[in-house]
């Protein structure tokens, strides 16, 4: 009997589409529809062949040919007078950690997750975020599109006013191929909020789904980062200081500990040979990581390793750090999403 490969739309994140290929004993082909991703009936007397869209080819941090107009458009930008209780969104950095999902083909799952908010000197907001899927079938692969120049992913704030995305990286201006709960990072550029808007909820209307109470004030997530330097490299890490504790390996040497989940754990080591299997090749934050991982029955834990790419100004290019992250299987999401705001702030030391 003869295979196939079926191509069907299993769900659009911010306009990525994700596409599951899976053999049939059946010889029909599906079109797939890209407004909403629902398969159309097949032609009954020749075999049509579905061709994607052809997308935008860009980097990691494209410049679009035509910048979305965002709305609203401030004609002055207000002066930032930090007081105990701000009236507008204020530079920083801010926790979320809020996801959403949405049911699949194949009975896969798919989570989308805004991370955490980086808020510039000039009031831009930079989302970072991930997608994952689980419940993968052996023989189905999933692919997710760029979302370069999708309206249907944009921020509505507390005040009603809608931002479009302006620029983006990572998995988020990317056409890439997702594994079982790979937690591809991404991030999104919006531009600055008036005064008066401090809460905002990301919407995802391809797939129906909004985040909702995003929070960019003290007092919501704000983060107090403290040092962390690494006893294998000239080089620290940042980390919240209200999620981890540093502690002491095995070896004697630093590595960080979350406060709440004690398997969860961050420890940079010499350069080795990964364990695990190649998942992705990913950045986090402006940081490029190879990343690898594997299953450990006996600890029922999660291990995931991380050598450091490319993305760090003045790093010496023959270093190469190497960290591993235990993850308990309970809270997989929370413990990934904790450890990458850690190895995204990978750095220099100060004098």
């Amino acid at each position: 009997m003869k295979k196939r490969t079926l191509f069907v739309s299993l769900v659009v994140f911010l306009g990525s589409i994700f596409i599951l290929n899976a053999c049939t004993p059946t010889n029909t082909s599906i079109k797939v529809n890209e407004t909403s991703g629902s398969p159309l009936s097949a032609g009954t007397e020749k075999i049509e062949t579905t061709i994607a869209p052809v997308t935008p080819v860009v980097t990691d941090t494209p410049t679009p040919t035509q910048t979305p107009t965002l709305t609203p458009t401030l004609t002055n930008t207000p002066t930032i007078t930090p007081s105990p209780t701000p009236n507008m969104v204020m530079p920083g950095n801010y926790y979320v950690g809020k996801c959403a999902e949405a049911p699949g083909q194949y009975s896969a799952t798919i989570s989308f997750c805004v991370t955490g908010v980086r808020v510039t000197r000039d009031r831009h907001m930079f989302f970072d975020v991930t997608w994952n899927i689980d419940k993968i079938p052996p023989d189905v692969t999933v692919t997710k599109r760029s979302d370069y120049g999708n309206r249907k992913m944009y921020l509505i704030d507390n005040l009603g006013n809608r931002y479009d995305h302006v620029n983006g990286g990572g998995a988020a201006y990317k056409s890439l191929l997702m594994f079982e709960n790979s937690h591809t990072p991404g991030w999104f550029e919006f531009g600055s909020p008036p005064v008066g808007a401090l809460s905002f909820d990301f919407h995802d209307d391809d797939n129906h789904m909004v985040i909702k109470g995003i929070y960019l004030i003290p007092g919501f997530g704000y983060i107090s980062y403290d040092k962390l330097t690494l006893d294998q490299y000239p080089l620290i890490v940042e980390y919240d200081k209200d999620k981890w504790t540093p502690t002491k390996a095995a070896d004697g040497t630093n590595m960080l500990t979350h406060k709440k989940m004690p398997t969860c754990t961050i420890q940079a080591k010499q350069p080795q040979q990964p364990q695990g299997k190649l998942k992705s090749q990913s950045k986090v934050g402006d940081i490029t990581y190879d990343i690898y991982g594997y299953f450990d029955e006996g600890l029922n834990l999660y291990f995931r390793e991380y050598i450091y790419g490319s993305g760090l100004s003045g790093m010496d290019p023959n270093i190469k750090p190497f960290f591993s992250v235990t993850i308990p299987v309970e809270n997989s999401v929370v413990c990934i999403m904790a450890a990458s705001d850690v190895l995204a702030r990978l750095g220099l030391p100060t004098p």
